[in-house]
């Protein structure tokens, strides 16, 4: 990978709207999820952020398929162990928040909270994660467009039907 001397970004078109991918010298950093379509960057050419929109239009291709991009997680202890847990919920399946807390000794509104600060969305799944009763949030909308994003990735890996 190029040398960065300060972090880089892309845009990846999606079918459901924008991926506005950022990366440094570490590797991936954070990944905004975005309804619209954003304005395609103009940033330099980068092997990784090639191979992030090469690995994203296999996703979108094959919701099973599973990413191999190098990233670099900040976040607490308890954030990582929650997005741990999460890249551990194959395409398809989906946890509660609840079931989620039990596994990594928890509790579902930490739980909720560590989902919601993900940087990595789509890669660590938070979209697998629901209520009890209810599909839960995505990016902290219960309702509109960031939360129909929610809907599209469970109806494109199948999930969707159970509720």
């Amino acid at each position: 990978m190029t040398s960065l001397v300060r972090p880089i970004s892309t845009t990846i078109t999606t079918p459901f709207g924008s991926l506005i991918v950022h990366i440094d010298e570490g590797g991936l950093r954070s990944i905004d999820v975005s309804p619209d379509e954003a304005p395609v960057s103009a940033s330099a050419t980068n092997a990784l952020l090639a191979e992030t929109a090469r690995q994203f239009g296999r996703y979108f291709e094959d919701a099973r398929f599973q990413f191999s991009i190098p990233f670099v997680l900040g976040g607490t202890h308890h954030q990582q162990t929650v997005w741990d847990a999460l890249r551990r919920i194959p395409a398809g399946s989906t946890r509660t928040y609840g079931e989620l807390a039990r596994d990594v000794g928890s509790n579902a509104r930490s739980v909720a909270a560590a989902c919601r600060s993900n940087p990595l969305p789509i890669i660590i799944p938070c979209h697998r994660v629901v209520g009890q009763s209810s599909l839960g949030g995505y990016c902290g909308d219960t309702s509109g467009p960031r939360f129909a994003i929610k809907l599209w990735l469970l109806h494109h890996e199948g999930s969707l039907a159970a509720f």
